[in-house]
């Protein structure tokens, strides 16, 4: 009997060491969140000073905090960017994606956080010059898009009679205009935005929208729990006036557009 209490007393003596041995090992560390960007986008994806910058880091890092997992930007070139999320080497795209059929074909994406239509920009003399879309879509002029972007698709099938120009650099764009290489030029509303605010008084934005679009994260087809997890985060940040502040702060004429 006696040595039966001996042998349960040792047994308790080393669960209770087993058990404070494993209260000392540290939690395992969460894994970083490996996000995808090109920094071809300002002010939405950019680099500043050498550094990732723009509104979609602004938006990682907030994601990042809300998911309690440290940040992994990987910096990408344009077109590799979907490939390399399905073939699992990053886990969310966050750099000024549009949503578009062909896309969604091979991704998923998360509720839109800001609608980005595309749009025309021209020298400042020439914009009263036009009717209306209809006569700019029948242009036989030239039309810049930069290169492998659904403005690009979009001039391409519905400006039939126009000469298309492709540039690799959104920057190109106002130089070109203003050099008359190129009469028109076709982009997502805030990168237009962006470009005509350094130009304002050579270039002009033409007031009417070409097509509906809206800009996403995106997602391989099996992350539905993560991206119906960033839905609710999108969800919560928009009912608090964190997304609105967020886009205000890269875009401050959207204050402008919402008051009128």
């Amino acid at each position: 009997m006696k040595s039966r209490t001996v042998l349960s007393i040792l047994l308790a003596a080393a669960a209770a060491l087993l058990c404070a041995a494993c209260s000392t090992v540290p939690p395992k560390p969460a894994e970083p969140l490996r996000v995808g960007f090109t920094p071809n986008y300002p002010p939405v994806c950019m680099e500043r000073d050498g550094m990732p910058d723009g509104l979609e880091i602004d938006f990682a890092k907030a994601l990042c905090k809300e998911l309690g997992r440290p940040l992994e930007l990987v910096e990408l070139p344009w077109n590799q960017q979907i490939d390399t999320l399905l073939a699992g080497r990053i886990d969310i795209i966050m750099s000024g994606l549009t949503a578009t059929p062909a896309r969604s074909a091979r991704v998923r994406f998360c509720t839109p956080y800001m609608t980005n239509p595309l749009v025309a920009m021209c020298r400042a003399g020439d914009a009263a010059s036009l009717a209306g879309p209809d006569e700019l879509l029948n242009t036989t002029a030239s039309v810049g898009v930069l290169d492998r972007t659904s403005a690009e698709a979009y001039v391409r099938h519905h400006f039939p009679h126009a000469r298309i120009v492709e540039l690799s650099r959104r920057s190109d764009a106002p130089l070109h205009l203003m050099n008359r290489r190129i009469d028109y030029y076709v982009d997502d509303f805030a990168a237009v935005a962006n470009l005509l605010s350094a130009h304002e008084a050579q270039l002009a934005f033409l007031p009417y929208p070409l097509q509906g679009q809206n800009l996403c994260w995106a997602f391989r087809p099996d992350q539905t729990e993560f991206r119906q997890q960033c839905d609710r985060i999108l969800a919560r940040w928009k009912k608090s006036g964190e997304l609105d502040a967020m886009l205000v702060r890269w875009m401050p004429y959207l204050a402008d557009l919402r008051s009128e």
